[in-house]
């Protein structure tokens, strides 16, 4: 079960890093500022809608292979001109590897931030650098 969510988290964050890479190099380069292109990437990857959080900036809720995952916008003024992007994928307790597979993933990690919520479940929050 532990190599089953560190796997699926990899696989999130290499599809979706490869889909930006893809578009990226056939249009100009995706940004916080335009939701509606960031979600254009996410739909070449999986299902996805854009929607906006309880503050009012943009939200982009997806799957991949089944898997739900939140492209969080922040830095935004009034719910325009964002300017960061942050993946959050989420499982439930019963899928959990544990505390100690978590702290190994953290030794091992530059970036991003996996943790047990309060009920249990595994949270994974990644920025995604979108400015070069």
């Amino acid at each position: 079960m532990r190599d089953t969510a560190a796997r699926f988290a990899a696989g999130l964050i290499v599809a979706w890093l490869g889909a930006c890479n893809a578009v990226a190099q056939t249009v100009t380069l995706v940004d916080a500022t335009r939701p509606e292109q960031v979600l254009d990437v996410a739909k070449g990857i999986g299902l996805a809608t854009l929607d906006r959080d309880s503050g009012g900036d943009p939200r982009i809720t997806g799957r991949i292979d089944g898997k739900r995952y939140l492209l969080l916008f922040y830095g935004c003024k009034q719910g325009a001109g964002c300017r960061d992007l942050q993946f959050v994928a989420i499982w439930p307790a019963a899928q959990s590897p544990g505390l100690q597979a978590l702290n190994a993933w953290h030794q091992n990690k530059r970036f991003g931030t996996a943790y047990l919520d309060k009920d249990g479940d595994v949270v994974l929050k990644l920025p995604v650098n979108i400015e070069y």
